[in-house]
């Protein structure tokens, strides 16, 4: 068809020298950390710039200090498959990949990666490259033998393209041809130090190009799904979803895709790497899920997403935005969908030159029916809607029931409804014991690994062999710490070892100094009935407030503003005007009771801004508000710590004193970066907590946004500058409450993948070094400690089948907090850990796993991994532990309120709508109000 800033006050100075010396093994002097850098400890600095330049050369991480020893001995299973490499040829080779556009001279558009990851896919199906050649799909090739005659010489391949769904390489003005060089990239890697890790895993040697190995032994068993017809591969191609309901074919297992309505469904598939573990080689498989478009006629896509969606035209257009179609007609071509057209078939028009068959002089607009009548002798409904598969500039309409959607297109934004949130959980969430069955069958046959005799299989398409029964670990239970209360009341370590407790006729740890006069308020839509339960829930506020603090005031009334209806214009500006009336009024806290999630973060924006501090408890279906005493102590878990309250703190011996001894601030940090769908240029947010005295309790935070130049990248690496004005923010914030500074900083760093360690540690402790010189100007400096956490990994822990006792297991196989695992399914080159600290409500339980990055307090890996572990249980908003430490989860809530804050730049009407830091938006730390930006206002 034709186209249509932070200071340090002066002066100063810290407490002591350095903290008591410790018993528990970690050494007292700052010395020479765990995980050192070349040069002079102290190396002449002459201005800021050369300072962080100078810290950033030759950092290293530490290396690994072996298993720690104290806790309950047993065996777990963990989903790690080991590989023998033994029939592997004797070298890897490495080769770059370039691809151009032929004819060469010719102006050509940028090749996107989409396609080509299809020449790839078409350049490793021609017979020469069919067998022990493989690939990154992106612009690397790995192969057993030479695929050029010699070093510095290229290879050259002509790519006849077509894609997937059609039946071969186009003809005529419609073939397509693609330029593929092959190039040497690196000297070839060696095979044979696999095999002998392979025969002594215990061995203590080193790896040299480990990353290298890495890469290619991840790219080889990439080729079996990255080819198969009735596979798709997502995320970097460490993500395997099938394309059938019935592939594989396995007895029993459940059904690998779910409705989730709005047309898209839920698929079950399975993440896989290969690792270098003290273990030797293995195979990482677990199950995980993704959300993909319905694979049906686009016009029924659309009635679908319409039955659940009332959003415009514009939303739907963004909904569709991407998809690729093939079209029913002609010679079936695929396009992706640039837009929805606001007119159907019968009155959307384009200007036609020439009759599509005949070509006569036509002239004329004509609409889209009419064509496809002429030019295919398709009757198009006249009400059918019209979509734009060309360009902006040179438009394509397609009739949307003459459009077949592709399989396997993930859906990449945020699932906009609550139910379809809840289906995926549901759908996601399965016990280890089906989980395991999963991946031995289902999961290892979809990966292409074949048994052959017993245990043993093949990965298909390679030479490694695989045992298809998972890895038995040494581990240990570590008991959790033991919480206090006001009056000397705790929780003993057996109340808290299943990673829940009661705080019934407990006084918090500390009230606040002045308790804050609040209100209840209720936003509602116009004409909604009132909270039918509003005096009870009132009621109880008030009773667990006395309850849990000693003392009480019933909530305030203000005039006009304890029930207010929701206004359809201005609602930032509106609920501004009303908080600070309420402010005027002496009220320093509301309790609001919404009837609209939406509402949140204009709640909480502008709260935040005008010094409102707040809690949300959301009206029910039924008219009325949660208000039981279980569901109103949560809410007053918050309020005494947005006032300055503590709510409980670590016993001894499980306290800092105890483990490093001395003022120890304790930090926490994570970044956040733009969803889907966000305005262009739109900036990550870092986010900051830290502790303000020797007791861990009140963490308050700092926000700052990064990446505010639309034409740079989101990274996972908060630069040294800003994270320098951000520890000296909390280090001023520490001297002001206790007239000295600390001894020692822990930083907790949430999120970080592994190959990210080193180049966030070169920049984010040279951030730190540069605050603390500023901040103690040469005297006493502290000794810093770092270490990383995150959850973002397959290895899964189950009951070994040996396990006859199962006490560090629940009911549902899960483990017990306290779970450590350190030895053999670890890294061999650093210094990290297993842990589980929490207890799994739902699902799979996932282990956090824990890095040392830099360590100047020489902690014993024992006290080390203890100390980790109790930091999970003073979050202070909950009752239950958490699965990593307090702070880092802290960071992480912190982030996310910055995300509400930006609400609209993440989450825009129009994605296409570029970011600018001066147009109004939320700026970061200097846009929340003096009253409460020191507080923990974000929880």
């Amino acid at each position: 068809m034709p186209a249509s800033k932070s200071s340090t006050p002066a002066g100063v100075r810290s407490g002591p020298a350095a903290p008591p010396t410790s018993t528990s093994g970690q050494g007292s002097q700052p010395g020479t950390p765990t995980g050192s850098r070349s040069g002079p400890a102290n190396p002449p600095i002459s201005s800021p710039t050369n300072k962080m330049q100078r810290l950033s050369v030759g950092v290293k991480l530490p290396r690994p200090s072996g298993p720690g020893k104290r806790g309950e001995k047993l065996l777990v299973s963990i989903n790690y498959f080991p590989i023998n490499p033994s029939n592997t040829p004797e070298q890897i080779y490495k080769w770059a990949v370039e691809i151009r556009r032929l004819p060469a001279g010719q102006s050509h558009p940028p090749i996107s990666a989409r396609l080509i990851r299809r020449i790839i896919e078409l350049l490793l199906q021609r017979l020469e490259y069919a067998r022990g050649v493989y690939s990154n799909f992106t612009n690397t090739l790995w192969s057993f033998g030479p695929l050029t005659s010699g070093r510095g010489v290229s290879t050259i391949v002509t790519v006849d393209y077509y894609e997937r769904e059609e039946s071969g390489p186009r003809s005529g003005n419609e073939q397509i041809l693609y330029q593929v060089r092959i190039t040497s990239a690196a000297l070839p890697l060696r095979t044979q130090p696999l095999v002998e890790l392979f025969k002594d895993p215990s061995s203590n040697t080193v790896l040299e190009r480990e990353d290298e190995y890495d890469e290619a032994l991840n790219n080889i068993i990439l080729r079996f799904p990255a080819l198969h017809p009735r596979l798709t591969t997502a995320a970097r191609g460490t993500k395997i979803f099938p394309l059938e309901f019935n592939f594989p074919d396995v007895a029993g297992a459940p059904a690998k895709r779910q409705a989730l309505g709005g047309g898209l469904s839920a698929y079950r598939g399975y993440i896989r790497r290969i690792k270098i573990i003290q273990g030797g080689l293995v195979l990482a498989v677990n199950t995980t899920a993704g959300v993909m478009y319905n694979d049906n006629r686009a016009s029924e896509l659309i009635s679908t997403w319409r039955a659940s969606n009332q959003g415009s035209l514009p939303e739907l257009s963004q909904f569709l935005k991407g998809v690729r179609v093939q079209g029913l007609f002609g010679s079936k071509r695929v396009k992706p969908i640039l837009s929805v057209h606001h007119r159907d078939a019968d009155n959307a028009k384009f200007r036609l030159d020439t009759h599509p068959k005949t070509g006569a002089v036509v002239n004329r607009d004509v609409t889209v029916k009419w064509w496809f009548y002429e030019a295919y002798g398709i009757n198009v409904s006249p009400t059918c809607m019209v979509l734009n598969v060309g360009g902006a500039q040179r438009a394509l309409f397609w009739p949307a029931e003459l459009c077949m959607v592709l399989p396997g297109q993930s859906y990449k934004k945020f699932l906009a409804l609550p139910e379809q949130t809840q289906s995926m959980i549901k759908f996601a969430c399965r016990t280890p014991t089906q989980n395991s069955s999963l991946i031995l069958g289902e999961g290892l046959q979809m990966l292409g690994v074949q048994q052959q005799q017993g245990s043993i299989g093949t990965i298909d398409g390679t030479p490694l062999r695989l045992r298809a029964a998972m890895l038995l670990v040494p581990g240990r239970r570590i008991p959790s710490p033991a919480l206090k209360f006001r009056n000397k009341s705790t929780i003993n370590s057996r109340e808290t070892s299943s990673g829940q407790w009661s705080i019934a006729n407990k006084l918090f740890l500390r009230a606040p100094l002045k308790c804050p006069k609040y209100m209840v308020m209720v936003l509602k839509r116009s004409r909604e009935p009132p909270i039918s339960n509003l005096k009870a829930f009132e009621r109880q506020i008030k009773e667990e407030i006395e309850k849990h603090c000693g003392s009480s005031q019933p909530a305030v009334q203000v005039q006009n503003c304890n029930v207010l209806d929701w206004p359809d214009q201005d609602q930032l500006g509106w609920l501004r005007t009303v908080f600070k009336h309420c402010l005027s009024q002496g009220v320093e806290y509301c309790f609001i009771v919404p009837s609209a999630r939406q509402w949140y973060h204009t709640i909480k924006l502008a709260g935040d801004t005008v010094g409102m501090q707040s809690t949300v408890s959301m009206r029910k279906k039924d008219g009325s508000v949660k208000a039981s005493s279980q569901e109103v102590v949560n809410l007053i878990l918050k309020w005494n710590m947005k006032s300055m309250g503590l709510n409980f703190g670590l016993a001894a011996p499980a306290d800092f004193e105890n483990i490093i001894g001395g003022n120890t601030m304790v930090l926490g940090l994570d970044i956040a970066h733009p969803p889907p769908g966000h305005m262009k240029g739109a900036p990550s947010i870092a986010g900051l907590v830290h502790s303000i005295d020797r007791s861990p309790g009140q963490f308050p935070g700092v926000l700052q946004l990064l990446n505010t130049d639309p034409g740079k990248e989101s990274r996972e690496v908060v630069p040294q500058a800003i994270l320098r004005a951000m520890v000296l923010t909390a280090l001023k914030r520490w001297f002001s409450r206790n007239k000295c500074l600390p001894t020692v900083l822990f930083m907790c760093r949430d999120g970080v993948s592994e190959t990210q360690l080193q180049q966030v540690l070169d920049s984010e402790l040279s951030g730190m070094k540069q605050a603390v010189r500023e901040a103690y100007a040469g005297v006493s400096e502290p000794r810093i400690f770092i270490l990383n956490t995150q959850k973002r990994h397959p290895t899964r822990f189950f009951k070994s089948p040996d396990d006859k006792r199962g006490s560090a297991f629940d009911k549902n196989s899960n483990p017990l907090p306290g779970l450590i695992v350190d030895e053999k399914a670890v890294s061999r080159n650093k210094d990290d850990w297993y842990a589980v600290s929490h207890k799994t409500l739902q699902g799979t339980c996932r282990p956090a796993h824990h890095v040392r990055l830099w360590d100047e307090v020489q902690l014993s890996k024992d006290d080390l991994e203890q100390l980790v572990h109790n930091l999970s249980f003073i979050f202070p908003r909950s009752v239950t532990s958490t699965g990593i430490p307090a702070p880092a989860k802290l960071a992480d809530v912190l982030c996310h309120r910055g995300k509400e804050l930006l609400h609209d730049v993440y989450y825009p009407e129009d994605p296409t709508q570029v970011y600018s830091i001066h147009d109004g938006w939320f700026k970061g730390q200097q846009d929340l109000h003096p009253n409460i930006r020191d507080t923990m206002y974000y929880i």
